[in-house]
């Protein structure tokens, strides 16, 4: 984790989780994290291959240039690389696991930007892990970042973050909840 709002983000989402492989997420206060709002969102998986915003912190949909409640997270994505975006978002729940990955945005113009990419599971209250905390930051701040879309998102590094150091081998046989 490069970004401090990654960091900041990823210290409280530990400290909330108290040893348990995720904090349920009603325990989530967002006076905590007001200062990270912006670039905060939450994930819900709504079918076994579907996770839609329900939260989109403002910075982000200012890099999108659009409102993303509702949308479904890999829309931000090109056809190509929506699978492994499946990947990532399902290690995240069915494995607890949390992810880390670098993003690259272009927008129309060709003009790039980078970007941290945080994803941490969330519990429902028997458990299940159903939606995802996460955060977008960007890591540098060219003129044009929030004036045009960042239209094209591109992966260009991932890595899992198991908060207790190693994987814990039962989670993977935990039960995985879909919103109706």
């Amino acid at each position: 984790m490069k970004h401090e709002r990654t960091k900041a983000l990823y210290q409280y989402w530990d400290k909330v989780r108290g040893g348990r492989r995720a904090p349920r997420r009603l325990e989530i206060e967002p006076s905590a994290i007001a200062a990270h709002l912006p670039n905060v969102f939450i994930l819900e998986r709504v079918e076994a291959t579907s996770y839609r915003f329900r939260l989109a912190g403002t910075h982000l949909c200012g890099y999108c240039q659009r409102e993303l409640r509702g949308r479904l997270f890999t829309s931000l994505w090109p056809a190509e690389e929506r699978s492994s975006v499946l990947t990532l978002l399902d290690s995240v729940t069915q494995q607890g696991a949390g992810a880390v990955a670098g993003l690259e945005g272009k927008e129309p113009q060709g003009r790039r930007a980078q970007f941290e990419l945080l994803l941490l599971p969330l519990a429902t209250s028997q458990g299940a892990l159903d939606r995802i905390i996460g955060s977008v930051s960007a890591t540098d701040s060219p003129y044009w970042l929030g004036h045009w879309p960042s239209v094209t998102w591109g992966i260009r590094s991932t890595r899992s973050v198991w908060p207790d150091g190693e994987p814990d081998n039962v989670v993977e046989h935990l039960p995985v909840s879909v919103s109706p």
